[in-house]
């Protein structure tokens, strides 16, 4: 397939890396030039999860989108607050025949797609695949997980299942393995309520994610962030994809113990986080729901806290 990722940045970088090597025909597109040109020249360094450096060389990547030719999938990567600007920057990209894929985290970007995109041609997703930046063109794949992708629109489902398939058998041949969805609400929220229980606990104690779990004080915190999350679920009447979804966010954490989550990545690179998308998001629901949430909203006053003194912690991993 002729595919174009958006964002190299952790996730961007793993599959341009997994998606090149299986095959596939990859650009990346980056808001960056210094950066963009750094990568041409240097190539990628592509830990795989048993530890094996890969160097990937000749890198398809530039900060012009008009030099990219039209491609069958466009994987947007970029942090949900940066959804509006990196759709705006790919305007030349987003052509009729092109399908645009989220796998970002959180809720927001689900608003903003369809003012850029049309919205049978958006597909949304989730992925489990654990990514660590290194440094600015070295990614470890940190563990491997699951990936779902289904239409952004119900009634489009099935008119663009052959595409859906075709995307499915590359995914997999690449190492990504992916499952396709219809209740996209479901696959959606899924991935929102793993997240809401994993990622600011590691953004506030610096621990990678199996650390979750091995700590009794923090695997019961993460477990009533869960079910704070899953009360807003149930009364949205919303099926998750998991039967036992405290028993999957331990399972993710299994999977990915060596990864060091998105969010704590920003807050030891002195970035803004995706708290407002992932905690915030659900706070904000269950807020409409009537609904208090006191473990997620102080989770959150603690990342924003940390965001807002950005440059002065002291601790790292």
């Amino acid at each position: 397939m002729k595919i174009v990722i958006v964002g190299p940045g952790a996730l961007g970088l793993l599959f341009y890396s997994l998606l090149r090597t299986g095959g596939n025909e990859v650009y990346l597109v980056d808001k960056d030039r210094q950066r963009a040109e750094f990568i041409s020249c240097n190539g990628i360094n592509f830990i795989t999860v048993s530890g094996k450096v890969k160097r990937i060389k000749h890198v398809n990547i530039t900060a012009d989108p008009e030099d990219i030719p039209l491609p069958e999938l466009i994987i947007l990567t970029v942090k949900s607050y940066h959804t509006n600007s990196a759709l705006k920057k790919i305007q030349p990209l987003l052509k009729e025949n092109s399908y645009i894929l989220s796998v970002q985290n959180g809720l927001s970007h689900v608003e903003v797609m369809p003012k850029y995109v049309a919205p049978d041609r958006i597909l949304l997703g989730i992925t489990n695949q654990g990514a660590t930046r290194v440094d600015v063109n070295t990614v470890r794949h940190a563990g491997r997980g699951d990936t779902i992708i289904g239409t952004y629109l119900w009634d489009n489902f099935f008119r663009s299942h052959k595409f859906l398939r075709k995307l499915k058998t590359s995914f997999d041949k690449s190492g990504i393995n992916t499952e396709i969805h219809r209740d996209i609400q479901s696959v959606i929220w899924s991935k929102l309520v793993i997240n809401v229980g994993i990622n600011a606990l590691t953004a506030i104690t610096g621990y990678k994610n199996g650390r979750l779990v091995e700590n009794p004080a923090l695997r019961e915190i993460m477990h009533i962030l869960v079910e704070e999350a899953l009360a807003v679920v149930n009364l949205k009447k919303i099926k998750l994809l998991y039967p036992d979804p405290q028993k999957k966010v331990e399972e993710v954490c299994q999977q990915t113990a060596e990864n060091i989550s998105s969010m704590l990545q920003d807050i030891l690179n002195n970035r803004r986080t995706e708290i407002d998308a992932i905690n915030g998001a659900v706070i904000k629901e269950g807020r409409k729901l009537g609904l208090n949430l006191p473990y997620n909203l102080c989770v959150y006053k603690i990342v924003k806290g940390l965001e807002k003194n950005i440059g002065s912690r002291i601790f790292r991993l």
